[in-house]
């Protein structure tokens, strides 16, 4: 699967941001696996496919070989391809103790999820936690993933990332590749994580759509079996905020652009190019406006219809996504509960004090959580 699925198959580009430079003059670039002709990155995801009987053997065999590429006795420098993998690998290059628990510990590559309702603060939190630790952000919002409708779709705008690399972010067309499943995602996610850890950086996984989560997360097996040695930051807000907020959110997306944005999208023909019910004519907006603009674009009452439904489907949405979180938390996924309850009531009362209650409520417990997720 990994071998023969490919993102240029998907119409995706996977950006990779800041990736190491091989050395010049360094002929163990052009060493190659001798068992298996895999891309770095895909490797650890390989080796997490195998059965507990096989890990051994194989992850022997290979680490074996990845630390001795033409190394001789008189050489201290890593090799590149130690390099490459020396995450995953790195715990096979110390003696002793240290050799043996290092080992156990670096099985399955560590990631954060950031979890929550649609509005709740997940893509600030995500900013403002890879602005403190070395981090890199993978979206897990299944409409953010399409290019396009940047405000309808609520993407993080650029300025407001902080230099912080995002992936699988507004990186796929609609009108070429319908709809990207979830095993779909769980392939590419898997590789941008082996990728990230590769430049000794966090994976931060960020968004709203469980379905995605759980396909990426989720193991093989009954029960509750991660592929990855996972920290759950839930971001909780009450529902009656939350709802308001979200109301007041809609407002301000329409004031920002998000009517000009849906028309151009519209009368360009560009809807059309994607089937119904894919892609971007699944962002809540697009069906809801398709009246109005099949009706030119001008009635009022039809204008206020459609921002009626965008706020009931979005309300809606905020609801079933956090049940569905409720349900993960009830079934064994260890959440921390993080309640960004109080910042949100002081957005909605014009309070400026709300940034340093969310600093203090969501953001501080976030840092102790994560710091101890990282030394353990």
């Amino acid at each position: 699967m990994c071998v023969g699925f490919t993102a240029h198959q998907l119409n995706i580009q996977l950006t990779t941001t800041n990736p190491p430079s091989p050395k010049k003059n360094t002929p163990q670039t052009k060493q190659k696996h001798p068992f298996f002709p895999l891309q770095t990155t895909y490797i650890p995801y390989f080796f997490l496919s195998l059965s507990p009987s096989m890990r051994l053997p194989f992850r022997s065999i290979l680490c074996n070989h990845c630390c001795n590429i033409n190394k001789t006795p008189t050489t201290t420098t890593t090799t590149t391809a130690t390099v490459q993998m020396n995450y995953f690998y790195s715990s096979f290059t110390t003696t002793g103790n240290r050799h043996h628990h290092r080992r156990r510990s670096m099985m399955r590559e560590k990631v954060l999820v950031i979890m929550g309702p649609t509005g709740s603060g997940k893509s600030r939190l995500s900013v403002d936690i890879a602005s403190r630790f070395p981090a890199e952000i993978i979206n897990s919002d299944k409409i953010q993933l399409y290019k396009g409708l940047d405000i309808t779709t609520n993407k993080i705008p650029q300025e407001q990332r902080l230099g912080v690399p995002h992936h699988l972010l507004g990186c796929v067309d609609s009108s070429t590749q319908s709809e990207l499943t979830p095993p779909h995602y769980r392939l590419l996610a898997s590789s941008l994580i082996s990728s990230i850890r590769s430049r000794n950086k966090l994976p931060l996984l960020v968004g709203g759509s469980n379905s995605l989560i759980h396909a990426l997360l989720s193991g093989s097996g009954p029960g509750l079996n991660l592929r990855y040695r996972c920290c759950f930051l839930w971001i909780d807000v009450s529902p009656p905020v939350l709802n308001a907020y979200l109301l007041k959110r809609v407002d301000e997306m329409l004031d920002s652009g998000m009517l000009d944005e849906l028309a151009k999208f519209y009368n360009s023909g560009e809807v059309n190019k994607i089937e119904r019910d894919t892609g971007l004519r699944k962002a809540i907006g697009v069906p809801e406006f398709e009246t109005y603009f099949t009706m030119g674009g001008d009635d009022q009452v039809l204008y206020e219809k459609s921002v009626r439904m965008i706020k009931e489907n979005t309300c809606q949405l905020a609801k079933i996504q956090m049940e569905k979180i409720q349900r993960l938390k009830d079934g064994g996924w260890g959440l921390h509960r993080l309640d960004g309850t109080e910042s949100f009531r002081a957005v909605l009362e014009g309070s400026k004090s709300w940034s340093n209650i969310w600093e203090t409520q969501v953001v501080e417990p976030s840092m102790k959580i994560v710091k101890r997720f990282l030394e353990e």
